[in-house]
């Protein structure tokens, strides 16, 4: 894992790509290979390759929802322009979820994007869902942001108060409070920050 980082991590982008490309000549069912190549994709703007690229890793190393993952984040990064392309991220996040419905990365993307559609409730059970086996600060966050969305304020308070307990510096929560102390909710539709990519996390 440590050659992956630093060659994702380095300045000349068309040199990771090489070397991404030559270790999945050899070993085509390298994850962290496909990942390499996606980032360094996206880092120069070439999203169409780059979905083709995470694509390609759904085929090499089938069953894993961790690759329906580095698709959906890849989708993601179209530009506005493209929203109708950027939208089939969540279809992909679901995906990840069927596969693995611990993955909190997709738990909370999904979220994010239900509410973006006004369908804050629909997130919210896959929120509830996680929340019964694991409780962290930004899954607690993503439930306290469709409660904001469907304006149960007090449930909001909760959960983005339990967040910043598990995480007091997580500005996200901190975010939400702000808004409910502020009554800067009363007129204005609610919309959560962009989707959050943590590559670190597939």
């Amino acid at each position: 894992k440590q050659w992956y980082q630093r060659r994702v991590r380095g300045s000349n982008t068309t040199a990771s790509m090489v070397t991404f490309r030559n270790i999945l000549s050899i070993r085509p069912n390298c994850f962290e290979a496909h990942k390499g190549m996606v980032i360094a994709l996206l880092k120069v703007e070439r999203f169409k390759e780059a979905v083709i690229a995470a694509k390609e890793s759904v085929k090499q190393c089938p069953g894993q929802s961790r690759t329906f993952l580095l698709i959906a984040h890849a989708t993601s990064r179209y530009p506005e322009e493209n929203g109708k392309l950027r939208e089939r991220a969540k279809d992909f996040y679901l995906k990840a979820l069927s596969l693995d419905p611990s993955c909190e990365e997709a738990v909370c993307n999904v979220c994010n994007i239900f509410i973006r559609e006004g369908k804050a409730k629909d997130g919210l059970e896959y929120v509830k869902t996680f929340l019964e086996h694991n409780s962290t600060c930004r899954a607690h966050t993503s439930a306290g942001e469709c409660y904001l969305s469907l304006r149960q304020h007090e449930k909001a308070h909760q959960h983005f108060s339990i967040a910043l307990e598990l995480n007091m510096n997580y500005t996200r929560a901190m975010s939400g409070l702000q808004i409910l102390e502020n009554n800067d909710y009363t007129e204005n539709e609610f919309v959560p920050a962009n989707l959050q990519t943590n590559w670190s996390s597939i």
